[in-house]
């Protein structure tokens, strides 16, 4: 690595990236309350962000970095600056479908009900791009309210609720080159485990 540019920016959500250029310089970026934060901190943050695996992180202290966002408050997402959302989700019970009832199906099949409940959204408007996703933050998934229709089948809700809810259960791994690695090889071969993986990948090209 031939040098390294930290930068702390008004992220909406995210807490840290890095990323190594190709001519091996790496970009660090923080959140822009991490100007405050002690050396330990930013320390135990560097060891977290330079970590791949999930057992290896289990061992690496960071009670500091812990305690440190624990106390963030939440205006601080929303700084000048900050990429701001056009809608919100919202929690609570969509007209034809219910996610909790969705999360209990999938959680019981193959977690052994044993994962712990994020908070469950709509999505604002009938995304047919996004799909669904998982705010790791927020520990919060979102589905697109398309699923929200007695047209739909339940086993394609509960496949969407399965992708994001695989999410939280792995977590977001890093590559080499220290980007994000949301679809490992290990998610890949989880997903397929779906009973109706093969018809529902039809399915959604006919959405």
């Amino acid at each position: 690595m031939r040098s390294v540019r930290v930068e702390f920016r008004p992220f909406r959500s995210t807490l840290y990236s890095y990323r190594i250029k190709p001519n091996g310089a790496a970009l660090v970026q923080f959140h822009a309350v991490f100007r405050d934060a002690s050396d330990e901190v930013l320390l135990q943050a560097a060891h977290l962000m330079l970590c791949r695996t999930r057992p290896a992180r289990r061992n690496i202290p960071r009670e500091a970095y812990d305690a440190f966002v624990r106390a963030i408050p939440p205006e601080s997402f929303e700084m000048p600056g900050a990429r701001k959302e056009s809608a919100r989700a919202r929690p609570g019970p969509g007209e034809h479908r219910s996610l909790d009832e969705s999360f209990q199906r999938v959680n019981a099949m193959y977690f052994e009900g044993k994962l712990a409940k994020p908070s469950l959204c709509w999505s604002p408007r009938r995304s047919r791009r996004l799909l669904g996703s998982y705010h790791e933050r927020k520990d919060r998934v979102i589905v697109s309210r398309l699923f929200d229709s007695e047209r739909v089948p339940i086993f394609l809700l509960d496949y969407i609720m399965y992708h994001e809810l695989l999410h939280k259960h792995l977590g977001v791994g890093k590559r080499s080159d220290g980007r994000r690695c949301v679809h490992s090889a290990e998610f890949r071969r989880l997903e397929r485990k779906y009973i109706r993986f093969e018809e529902v990948l039809a399915l959604l090209k006919r959405l």
